[in-house]
């Protein structure tokens, strides 16, 4: 049996052997194994993530020099490890932290009211006091209780972390908004709750300790420039992939019987028109943040906003909503960040 230190990944795949029968190491354990940073001596994790999946003898002769965004691959680490080790993305991108600000906007697109957010370590002790917290989402965990379905989550900051929970009411809305993905930089809009605790200390005094929590309203995406590093080289061929749309069926369009044909002959040649997704207009616009700011956005594509129903569908590095009017899809508005130009 060979020994030695690992030259590279292709060597991993082809000497590293999981059982008995000699059944050669899986393409998601290669990859659990990229994204908690056990195999960044071999290149970057992106790059090691998009040949995961091919066996030991296609291995190419080097990794594509392409590498996650910062915050992307904090996430991808704490959801291995369940803790990030590198560079913490609040750091990283504080000077766009510290510009970010909460926008409500008006019918016409007219901001209406704006605030910063402030960061972990600065929520005040105040009971009931109304705040927009600034961190990164490090947990969230949904569960039920009497009331219905609730969320307990952790917002991380560069030194301190805060626990707050989204109860039946204000999660319900949060699903029309959508999840934000775990490790993500977020603005957590809600209530300041004060809980005292009794603590018997090593001398037998009783200490009253004082713990911040969260009751939290609405949880919103950062929108920060964090694009993927690298690129491939030009000689390198892409295969390509089919691709799979999952959007929603769109019923085909009434025709009213009065716009149909008088004579019998011509009702049979004419078939109700279908609607498909080619056929509805596609925004792309960067993230808004609330529905109510995209609404010069769809008044320039020439889409009322008004009673429009929204259905978010959230992919890596895409949110996509799709706008419906008495049942029929009329547009659909597709965020565009770095990772899709």
């Amino acid at each position: 049996m060979e020994s030695g230190e690992f030259r590279d990944l292709s060597d991993l795949v082809r000497r590293v052997h999981i059982d008995d029968l000699g059944k050669s190491i899986q393409s998601n354990q290669v990859l659990a194994l990229t994204e908690a940073g056990a195999l960044d001596a071999f290149g970057p994790r992106y790059g090691l993530a998009m040949v995961a999946g091919l066996s030991g003898e296609s291995l190419p002769a080097a990794v594509p020099d392409l590498e996650y965004g910062v915050i992307e691959r904090a996430a991808r680490e704490r959801s291995r490890l369940g803790v990030s080790l590198g560079a913490h993305p609040l750091t990283v991108f504080q000077n766009e932290v510290r510009v970010w600000r909460k926008e409500i906007l008006n019918q016409y697109g007219e901001v209406i009211f704006s605030e910063g957010a402030i960061p972990v370590g600065a929520v005040p002790a105040v009971n009931g006091e109304n705040v927009t917290v600034i961190g990164v989402l490090s947990a969230w965990k949904e569960d039920s209780y009497r009331g219905g379905r609730k969320v307990a989550l952790t917002l991380e900051g560069s030194r301190d972390s805060i626990d707050g929970v989204i109860w039946d009411r204000e999660l319900t809305e949060q699903r029309t908004i959508g999840f934000p993905p775990l490790g993500w930089v977020v603005a957590v809009t809600a209530r300041v709750r004060i809980r005292e605790f009794e603590q018997e200390d090593e001398e037998g005094n009783i200490l009253i300790r004082t713990v911040r929590q969260l009751t939290v309203q609405r949880v919103d995406v950062v929108d920060i420039d964090d694009p993927v590093h690298g690129a491939l080289k030009a000689d390198v061929t892409v295969p390509a992939f089919p691709v799979t749309s999952d959007l929603p069926s769109v019923p085909a369009v009434d025709v009213p019987q009065e716009a149909l044909p008088t004579s019998a002959a011509d009702k049979e040649s004419v078939a109700p028109a279908a609607v498909t997704i080619a056929d509805v207009p596609m925004l792309r616009v960067p993230p808004r943040g609330y529905r109510r700011k995209y609404a010069s956005d769809l008044r320039e594509a020439g889409i009322d906003p008004d009673g429009l129903e929204w259905s978010p569908r959230f992919r890596s590095h895409i949110n996509e909503f799709m706008l419906s009017r008495d049942g029929a899809v009329v547009a659909r508005i597709v965020h565009v960040t770095s990772a899709d130009e």
